[in-house]
């Protein structure tokens, strides 16, 4: 069984799954998915499986022989294919009679997309004719009928690209794309926060650039005051997406301010009621006696008046912190997660040392509140 990883999009509640599989003696990398609707209702989903190849003039991509037309993301145009016959992506192809195949790299001078419109086969691809290899993406088109081709263009735009660092040292995107390369494929995170804090002094109107920020500095082990403050001093970006509003309010919560959270405070005080009967946590397929929700509990029964238990409750989560600290890192390949949309890889490991991190100094900190 190969490890498996999971998430669930929790706007309409879909699973999805999917294990990697590699095998012995042979260059296949199989990946087995599986797409879980759990509502009623229909549900549209999109699934990318990328594969980047190093590409030249004499670097060919394939669909299948009956494919004829090729469309732009959403269909805003089309094109005959492989010889384009028309104008596409504002070239016109027609008038490049011998460069408008656009199989080869060499002929595609833009940035261009173009998706697989009909087909009867499971597969495509692309070859390196230089190199005498390449690469083919098999699937079953009924389960997953997707087949794209994309390329930032084999002309100024394109190389401007691939050097852009070196060209223009302002574009935020490509110190972003430094830091996601910095912390998961170099493992250096002292460069990772660095292209990140570039990035946003390039471009301080991104709210992905700040939702992205706020994930690193958990992973580097910044406190909850100081992602606090950081999103803070940026509200109007991080009300500008889900996925940043809901780490603030999490983070609110966190730093003993739930008020703030729900912004009322009849509602929160019943709240505090039932937080104070909660008993354990449900994560990674288990129920777990202390997490991140042990501390909001203990918060919960000082609200209430109820300090002495409040202080059992963290010195029992500070013990388990501590014992956890010293057990190795496992992880149940069949287990499910409710993660945030994940651009940084993680270490189980480092992820674990994080985390119990996080509970002793929660747990310390209201212990001996300021």
């Amino acid at each position: 069984m190969p490890p498996v990883t999971a998430r669930i999009e929790t706007l309409n509640r879909l699973k999805g799954m999917h294990g990697i599989r590699l095998r012995p003696g042979s260059g296949l990398i199989e990946l087995r998915g599986r797409l879980s609707n759990r509502t009623p209702l229909t549900q549209t989903f999109l699934w990318w499986a990328n594969v980047a190849a190093r590409v030249h003039d004499n670097y060919q991509s394939f669909f299948p022989t009956d494919v004829r037309s090729v469309a732009d993301h959403a269909v805003r145009a089309r094109s005959s294919f492989p010889l384009a016959l028309n104008e596409y992506y504002g070239i016109d192809y027609a008038a490049r009679p011998g460069n408008n195949d656009l199989t080869w790299y060499r002929n595609i001078p833009v940035p261009t997309s173009y998706m697989v419109c009909q087909t009867d086969d499971d597969f495509f691809g692309g070859y390196d004719h230089a190199a005498g290899g390449g690469f083919v993406h098999v699937a079953d088109r009924h389960v997953s009928p997707g087949k794209k081709q994309w390329t930032w263009g084999n002309q100024e735009f394109g190389r401007a690209w691939e050097t852009s660092r070196t060209a223009d040292d302002t574009f935020a995107t490509v110190h972003r794309n430094l830091g996601l390369a910095s912390w998961n494929v170099r493992r250096d995170k002292t460069a990772a926060r660095a292209h990140y804090e570039r990035a946003l002094a390039c471009d301080p109107t991104d709210s992905r650039l700040v939702s992205e920020f706020v994930q690193l500095l958990a992973r580097l082990g910044e406190n909850a005051d100081s992602r606090l403050s950081f999103l803070e001093s940026r509200l109007p970006l991080v009300l500008d997406r889900d996925d940043a509003t809901v780490e603030l309010a999490a983070l609110w919560n966190e730093t003993g301010r739930p008020d703030q959270s729900l912004g009322r405070s009849t509602e929160a005080a019943e709240r505090f009621r039932v937080a104070a009967e909660e008993s354990g946590d449900f994560q990674r397929m288990a129920v777990t006696m202390f997490a991140e929700l042990t501390v909001f509990k203990a918060l919960a029964l000082r609200e209430l008046g109820r300090a002495s238990e409040a202080r059992q409750v963290l010195e029992a989560l500070e013990a388990f912190a501590r014992q956890e600290q010293t057990r190795p890192a496992t992880i149940d390949y069949f287990a499910t997660s409710l993660p945030n949309m994940l651009v940084f890889e993680e270490d189980i490991q480092e992820s674990k040392v994080r985390r119990m991190a996080n509970l002793l100094t929660l747990a310390r900190q209201h212990l001996d509140p300021p």
